[in-house]
């Protein structure tokens, strides 16, 4: 979309979904049970995880079904306010 500025703006948007779980960052949508490494970038005043999946999407439907499905890799329950 142009963002109705007329600006011919593109946007592409991406869904990562992590657990911290004993002291490891792990990759819900693409589990392989290690940690990931978690960096940060002073510069860009960001913090990176590097390895994390980013995946494509391009409607709330695709969203609410990643979500489902790094939630069923979870290795703790989720709680009340994480259900979808």
């Amino acid at each position: 979309g142009d963002g109705g500025g007329g600006g011919g703006d593109d946007w592409h948007i991406a869904v990562s979904y992590l657990e911290v779980y004993n002291e490891q960052v792990l990759d819900l949508l693409a589990p392989t049970g290690k940690g990931l490494k978690v960096c940060e970038d002073p510069a860009r005043g960001v913090v990176a995880v590097h390895g994390l999946a980013e995946v494509p999407v391009t409607g709330v439907s695709e969203v609410l079904a990643l979500l489902r499905e790094g939630n069923a890799h979870r290795k703790t329950e989720p709680t009340a306010a994480n259900k979808v």
